[in-house]
């Protein structure tokens, strides 16, 4: 073979290669990365508040190791198994030193070693305590994994038309002592009755709607409950009902607040079906999904069944898509409202992208507004928020009260308060965002605006020069709803609502004043959307949050109008 078809040919040769080379590595690229390596570490997030965010996002449990002094230990015999490293990559996971107290303390650690598994807002559902040998460190992570199953079955209208049975499956519930609540609480359950697949000392009731339960093992363990919910609550109220429950003969109005009771303090990712057991012929629309049977629904989590209101029997809808959420105005009833409802379902459009543009985006896939008329005796049903996936309003109701509920998404839904004493910032402010928002938007003129804040703050006055004024921070959110439904007592209820919403519209303008319009409340609530979605605030949260945004100093501003009773300046005609 002469020297030139040698290198002729090894030419060829080497093309070939390369030709097949890169055939391989556009196929190799096409294989997601974590399939083509193993992890050999476990990836330890660097916060706790990256971590909570991280879980969010990929709706993973959080792994905490508190390691103590046996972190070298743990990273060689334990955490460089490959079991054991395969496993946390369904986790988020975070090593916490004993430097970091608080968390030691919020998550009561005792002992070192000690593993908590939680949800991304830190909701704990187990744990592992102690060293351990590796293998038992296997089977802990994944007992973790397996998720709490919910099941609710609703059998409306036997044996009572204006009554609901309930019966509720809790499985792989972890804890020893738990406590079982509804939302809001109210003075029709009945027959309740109950039973575990472990030992229990008793259902005890703490209080009116909310019992507790001690088992004699930490376990993984199946409780059913059933019990009676008596409807129609909404015709005995006297004043602006906080829930609707309504049943008429034709279509029903229900909430899920008073008719599923939870584990509270159980906040793992659920697996959720929720049986709907209709009279004949009836249909139900719900923000959850829909499955081939037409009485079964499924959701992800169990607050997304007690945050709901839907409607049953009779109904019309007109939805609307953004993005990938869907907007639903329902009107439940046999009359043609159909026109009323594409007004409506466009009214619904204009506020959420307003909101979404201000404070970004929420993490629900639908969202009901379920519309009704005047009830038989007389009443409207009004007033109902999920704070998650809908409200019930009148037929006749507002556009600031289609506003204001629409904002609970983000300040109740997406930024939750630490006790019931934010109840002023939590309705409070949404009550301003209600009055604001449809102004911005042009449904309605600045007079109209204006002349929301005027008619609170003239209330307000008489309130004041009666001696009757109480601080926003002393004003327990669930006492004053107490008073406002069951004695017409509403001092407490109106501060909350139209006092906090004066509250706020002053610190919008001090901000803008103190800032030369650089800031607005707007910056302090975004703030606040991107620091507490993974802890509760607290009124001192409120404090530090305004001061951050507006780099003022807004401490006497809380002393004077939110810990005191000082005599709030009259700016309803001049903003």
């Amino acid at each position: 073979m002469g020297l030139n078809n040698f290198f002729n040919i090894l030419s060829i040769i080497i093309l070939l290669c390369l030709i097949a080379g890169c055939a391989i590595l556009t196929e190799t690229s096409q294989i997601p990365e974590s399939a083509r390596v193993s992890p050999t570490e476990i990836q330890w997030s660097k916060s706790f508040s990256e971590a909570s965010e991280l879980a969010r996002k990929d709706n993973k449990p959080l792994m905490l190791v508190f390691p103590g002094v046996s972190s070298k230990r743990l990273d060689e015999r334990i955490f460089s198994v490959p079991e054991v490293v395969e496993l946390s990559q369904r986790f988020v996971t975070l090593k916490i030193g004993t430097n970091q107290t608080s968390l030691i303390d919020r998550f009561r650690v005792q002992e070192f070693p000690t593993i908590v598994f939680s949800d991304w807002q830190g909701g704990e559902y187990d744990r592992i305590v102690g060293y351990k040998s590796w293998q038992s460190y296997v089977s802990g992570m994944k007992n973790a994994l397996i998720p709490v199953e919910v099941e609710y079955s609703v059998q409306i209208g036997v044996p009572k038309p204006d009554s609901a049975i309930v019966e509720c499956i809790f499985r792989n519930i972890r804890q020893k002592t738990l406590i079982l609540a509804f939302r809001e609480r109210h003075d029709k359950i009945g027959d309740i009755s109950y039973e575990t697949t472990v030992g229990i000392s008793g259902l005890e009731e703490m209080e009116k709607g909310v019992w507790i339960m001690r088992f004699n093992s930490e376990g993984m363990k199946t409780i059913k409950i059933k019990y009676e919910v008596g409807l129609n609550v909404i015709s005995r109220v006297g004043y602006q009902p906080e829930y609707a429950s309504y049943i008429d003969k034709d279509f029903g109005v229900l909430d899920g607040r008073i008719l599923f009771i939870e584990p509270y303090e159980v906040y793992t990712t659920s697996k959720v079906k929720i049986h709907l057991n209709l009279p004949s012929g009836w249909r139900a629309i719900t923000p959850w999904d829909t499955t081939d049977n037409p009485g079964l629904f499924l959701t992800d989590s169990i607050e997304e069944a007690t945050d709901s209101v839907f409607g049953i029997g009779q109904f019309q809808f007109v939805s609307r898509f953004i993005g990938e959420h869907e907007i639903m105005a329902i009107y439940c009833g046999k009359d043609d409202r159909s026109q009323y409802l594409e007004s409506r379902a466009n009214e619904m459009v204009l506020i959420f992208n307003d909101y979404i543009a201000r404070f970004g985006d929420f993490p629900y896939k639908r969202y009901l507004a379920v519309f009704t008329d005047r009830t038989p005796d007389g009443k409207y049903i009004t007033g109902s928020s999920a704070h998650v996936v809908g409200f019930a309003g009148s037929i006749r109701v507002d556009q600031s009260f289609v506003a204001h509920e629409i904002f609970h998404i983000w300040n109740a839904g997406i930024i939750k308060q630490k006790s019931y004493y934010e109840g002023w910032f939590k309705e409070g402010f949404t009550q301003y965002y209600g009055y604001l928002t449809p102004y911005r938007i042009g449904l309605y003129s600045k007079e109209r605006f204006l002349q929301y804040l005027k008619s609170d703050y003239e209330a307000y006055i008489q309130r004041y020069e009666a001696g009757n004024d109480i601080p926003l921070s002393r004003v327990r959110e669930e006492t004053a709803r107490k008073e406002g439904h069951l004695r017409l007592d509403v001092s407490k209820l109106h501060t909350m609502y139209h006092k906090g919403a004066l509250v706020a519209a002053i610190i919008d303008e001090e901000i803008k004043k103190r800032t030369n319009n650089l800031k607005t409340l707007d910056d302090v609530m975004k703030y606040m959307f991107q620091n507490f979605t993974n802890k509760r605030y607290s009124t001192e949260d409120i404090l530090e949050s305004v001061n951050i945004v507006s780099g003022q100093d807004f401490s006497k501003f809380f002393f004077d109008f939110v810990y005191g009773t000082t005599k709030l300046p009259n700016i309803s005609g001049g903003l």
